[in-house]
């Protein structure tokens, strides 16, 4: 079972790397993706340190496999000056996510999922944080249009998978 997840998730991680600047249509001051496997009880913290006001970060993540999504718990979360956890965004339950946050104060910010179930879950990440395209107070926004590449490389790594079964 392993070996059929790997190949898709390195795929989907390639397709979601050369697709996040793509669709956003500007090169990001910084970025990562990564695939990960979290255990029952297990989380991962993705920091992103000093992110400047004005700046935008976008993130979108997908649990695998599709056929049967597992859930993680998610938030999006800054460190005030007084170290307190600011949450931005927090979800209990979600096997997919495509949003961006628009920064109205520097500091560090944070991605945090964790797996409240039973079994290990397998997903894959990027983040990217580049200019805000608008002004205004901070805000979180599900971008439809970003969005639509993730769906294709998830789909094209459903079709990869499916294409290796015996």
């Amino acid at each position: 079972m392993r070996s059929r997840a790997l190949p898709s998730l390195v795929f989907l991680l390639l397709l979601t790397t050369l697709a996040f600047p793509l669709a956003l249509g500007q090169e990001p001051d910084r970025s990562k993706s990564e695939n990960v496997v979290l255990k029952p009880g297990e989380s991962k913290e993705e920091n992103m340190l000093a992110v400047e006001d004005g700046k935008e970060i976008n993130y979108y993540f997908l649990t695998l496999p599709r056929d049967r999504p597992p859930k993680l718990k998610f938030d999006l979360h800054r460190h005030d000056a007084n170290g307190q956890v600011v949450y931005l965004r927090q979800e209990s339950a979600v096997d997919t996510l495509t949003e961006s946050y628009r920064v109205d104060k520097a500091g560090d910010y944070s991605l945090l999922w964790t797996n409240t179930g039973p079994t290990p879950v397998s997903f894959t990440y990027t983040w990217s944080i580049r200019n805000a395209e608008t002004e205004g107070p901070p805000a979180v926004s599900k971008s439809p249009g970003v969005a639509v590449p993730f769906v294709l490389a998830g789909l094209a790594a459903a079709a990869f998978v499916f294409a290796r079964r015996p």
